[in-house]
């Protein structure tokens, strides 16, 4: 055993020689140092991950760290230089790094000088990395990426189901209005809206649930405008935003709405780099919660959020992100270029290479932007890179099994690389899943989870109301979308949930309402809404129309395309109770790998289907568990085989 630590280390050192000589160089990625090692991509991973516990990325960055430590121990360089010297582009992203790992910021070095030179002291140990449990925060994005997933409102004390545990009791409503921007540049409308997110993050993250509505900006001498469900508020959060050519001030007003009086004001300026916005949006949330007198341990939300070292590449990937929450096809093709503009910054940006694949994934969903067969080319190798650079990269073994659901209708897929992904810790994981299997409580969890983390996103209210109407609590489902369709029924992807959330909970005018908002709203036509058009046509008695949607969507399956035409086909089948026809149809959706039949274990229109035998083979095929099959088992309603 002695000797095999011997010839570990010996190896080991021989890599960290490697970093060290070469840690200036741009083109510096994991492929040249495999070269320069005379490993395989994979075998450097093996004797990295055998030998240290990390992965490649980790153990370059930690090099570079360890370096920057003797360098600025010496005294001769600033914390700037020492960035630069040691391979980092921004400084930033340097002092963050730095102090996740020593706990210290670099410019604080000379008051740390026994840690220093017992850290100094220690090498490259096996630290064999913990399991770790999945994270279901990490998977929103890509989630919304399949399925406009996101979105926090006011989930309320007596919205009870089966089994469903009760949110925290209600103490103080606070309405977080949005920030003006007086700056000369309307770029920083996003900084705006982003300092506004995270002061209703921290808030909802370090005190018990508070309200928050989206509301719009009232001016100052006018309280008694505000629209009568935020006049109750107790506190109403105000602010604005100024610039000078290296600055920026963030104005902060806090009012009691029922008699205008400032409780309070603080005003924060600070140096901003809008490559990096992430500082002063966290500065201006402690300042508030602090004035709040909520619990002021340091918050930093975007810990660990990205993991490169390159301004332009950080920005282009939060520009992505941003784009990806719009919905639309535009935004969607324009999330996708500027994914590929932060890997081609940052060729080992691993979060990138996963948030581009998930952006493929859901153009073959049903926004319906590409064919499936292509969104799973693209995606697939994308997926596989990054698994490559970190095998054990856990967004991105999630991810990967996601879109094995999706994509090859598989609940348990065998692949060998994704063995470490349970069945419950993929529920955890994704919602979406977790209803889709039948674990309607596990859904809810997840829901309340991203309702507290994500304030402003409004998808998971309808996802939660639809959760509801499986519990057959359609009282609660109905006030949750009486509260939210008002607010969010301008963003596409709820208002294309919205109209599914009304179809099942028997909302036959605001059906047809939401439909009728979102074809004079949106140019998007995907195969959901020729589905919901040509039901409502034959409920209004319009044959023309319904038949021409019913040949839309035939004529969209002869084509190939993505958007499960087929699936909706079934379903419209179902509504005219001809169910040998949508037994046929499910068939087709199935062989044609349609994403859509992942409902099939859920989707109320199909339980009448009962014992037939068609239909259970298909829930055999997908390995659906007896759990995920309750509403069939309870079927009275049998099909003629």
């Amino acid at each position: 055993m002695a000797e095999e630590t011997s010839a570990s280390t010996t190896y080991i050192e021989r890599l960290e020689c490697i970093v060290i000589e070469h840690m200036n160089r741009e083109d510096f990625d994991v492929e040249s140092f495999a070269q320069l090692a005379g490993y395989s991509r994979s075998e450097l991973y093996r004797k990295i991950k055998k030998g240290t516990g990390k992965s490649v990325t980790q153990f370059v960055r930690d090099i570079r760290l360890e370096k920057a430590l003797k360098l600025l121990k010496d005294g001769h360089l600033t914390a700037s230089q020492v960035a630069f010297e040691v391979g980092f582009n921004s400084a930033t992203y340097f002092n963050k790094c730095f102090k996740e790992k020593y706990g210290f910021t670099p410019g604080d070095t000379a008051y740390h000088p026994n840690e220093i030179n017992e850290l100094l002291g220690k090498r490259y140990a096996i630290q064999p990395k913990e399991k770790e449990s999945p994270r279901p925060y990490l998977i929103v994005l890509i989630v919304m990426a399949f399925l406009a997933v996101g979105a926090i409102g006011f989930f309320s004390n007596d919205q009870k189901g089966p089994e469903i545990a009760a949110t925290s009791s209600q103490t103080t409503s606070i309405a977080v209005m949005p920030l003006l921007n007086f700056t000369s540049d309307p770029q920083n409308d996003a900084l705006a809206r982003g300092i506004r997110e995270e002061i209703i993050i921290a808030i909802n993250n370090r005190a018990d649930l508070i309200k928050q509505q989206d509301i719009r900006f009232i001016d100052l001498d006018n309280m008694e405008d505000l629209p009568p469900e935020e006049q109750g508020a107790d506190l109403v959060i105000q602010g604005s935003l100024q610039s000078t050519a290296a600055q920026v001030k963030v104005n902060i007003f806090c009012i009691d709405p029922k008699t205008a009086i400032h409780i309070w004001d603080e005003s924060i300026v600070m140096e901003f780099d809008p490559n990096t916005p992430f500082e002063i949006q966290t500065a201006v949330a402690n300042r508030v919660t602090a004035k709040l007198n909520i619990n002021n341990d340091d918050y930093y939300p975007h810990k660990d959020q990205v993991n490169t070292s390159s301004d332009l590449a950080t920005k282009y990937y939060h520009q992505a992100m941003e784009q990806s929450l719009s919905g639309t096809r535009d935004s969607w093709e324009r999330a996708i270029e500027l994914y590929q503009m932060a890997i081609d910054e940052d060729s080992l940006f691993t979060e990138a290479y996963i948030r581009l694949a998930g952006e493929w994934a859901s153009g073959g969903t049903v926004s319906a932007y590409i064919p499936q067969k292509q969104a799973w080319k693209a995606f697939v190798p994308i997926l596989r890179k990054a698994l490559q650079m970190d095998p054990d990269d856990q967004l991105a073994l999630y991810t990967f099994k996601d879109c094995l659901f999706y994509y090859g209708l598989n609940v348990r897929s065998n692949y060998p690389e994704l063995s470490q992904v349970s069945f419950e810790d993929h529920k955890t994981f994704n919602t979406d899943f977790a209803t889709k299997t039948g674990d309607f409580q596990k859904a809810h969890e997840g829901h309340l989870f991203y309702k507290q983390r994500y304030p402003k996103m409004g998808l998971v209210d309808v996802l939660m109301a639809i959760n509801w109407t499986f519990l057959q609590e359609h009282e609660h489902a109905k006030e949750i979308m009486n509260e939210n369709y008002p607010i969010y029924k301008d963003e596409m992807n709820f208002l294309r949930e919205a109209i599914k959330a009304y179809y099942f909970l028997g909302e036959e005018e605001k059906m047809e309402a939401a439909l009728s908002h979102y074809l004079t709203t949106f140019e998007e036509r995907s195969p959901i809404i020729s589905w919901v058009t040509a039901i409502v046509a034959d409920r209004n008695g319009d044959h023309e129309t319904r038949n021409a949607q019913l040949v839309a969507l035939d004529q969209a399956y002869s084509n190939e395309e993505s958007g499960s035409p087929a699936w909706f086909l079934a379903l419209y089948a179902a509504y005219e109770d001809d169910y040998d026809k949508c037994l046929d149809w499910l068939e087709r959706s199935y062989e044609a790998r349609e994403v859509e039949m992942t409902w099939l274990a859920q989707e109320p229109d199909l339980s009448p289907l009962g014992s037939s035998e068609r239909y259970q083979a298909l829930l055999d095929s997908m390995n659906f568990p007896q759990s995920a099959r309750t509403h069939v088992i309870n079927a009275t309603k049998l099909v003629k085989q």
